[in-house]
């Protein structure tokens, strides 16, 4: 099961789809999505002039140059300001760049909306803190790992792909006895946890009960707001 195949799960009842990627990540998925399931769809993608420096493509991040994350991609965000049902990233995947764009795009999602981040669950060789050529997956699965649970939605990690990352609608979850003892390890404790137990680590979900998991978001939300 690819991110593509969880999101078109979605995009049966989640019409209005963003996607957030750089000039270097987000290419397969993007490929692959079945445009034709969306009734609106928005691509934003950022560069990263350190990586490729003779990228033409638009800007939606200051960061590269020092200036501070954010500040142009604060600017294009405030064009979309209806929630989208789903939003897709594949973030640059350090750990500065995936809290940003994770945290851009609860944003977009809004309380009733959802979130697939890809690379959140990657085999111990591709884990490393810069950017290298070839694999890399960086250090997006400990971001998702880190503000996952603090964002009131349950969350999964799908066990295939490196890892997909799910982030539920908003429905006042609480972090766990288990997420306040990962959030008290340093980096090293953090990335050895990880290894130890990634499945247990990321509340990971087997592909066969992945409709079951995404189900039973779904109907916890759905009784959220019939009870308000």
């Amino acid at each position: 099961m690819f991110m593509h195949d969880v999101a078109h799960l979605l995009m049966q009842s989640r019409r209005s789809v963003a996607a957030i990627t750089s000039v270097v990540t987000g290419t397969n998925f993007l490929t692959h999505l079945d445009y034709r399931l969306a009734h609106t769809f928005v691509s934003l993608r950022y560069t990263l002039p350190e990586i490729e420096k003779k990228s033409d493509e638009p800007r939606l991040s200051s960061r590269w140059q020092g200036g501070g994350a954010g500040s142009d991609f604060e600017l294009a965000l405030a064009r979309f300001p209806e929630a989208f049902d789903l939003v897709l990233i594949d973030p640059f995947h350090d750990y500065a760049d995936s809290i940003d764009v994770l945290t851009a795009a609860i944003q977009l999602a809004g309380d009733d909306g959802m979130v697939l981040v890809h690379d959140c669950m990657p085999p111990r060789q591709f884990i490393a803190d810069t950017f290298r050529p070839g694999p890399w997956a960086g250090m997006t699965f400990a971001a998702f790992r880190d503000l996952a649970p603090h964002t009131g939605r349950e969350w999964f990690v799908v066990a295939s792909e490196m890892g997909i990352g799910v982030l539920g609608p908003r429905v006042g979850a609480q972090p766990t006895a288990a997420d306040l003892e990962w959030d008290a390890l340093t980096k090293v404790g953090k990335i050895a946890a990880y290894v130890g137990d990634s499945r247990a680590v990321m509340n990971a979900v087997d592909v066969e009960a992945v409709p079951e998991a995404l189900a039973a978001l779904e109907g916890r939300a759905l009784g959220r707001t019939g009870s308000a």
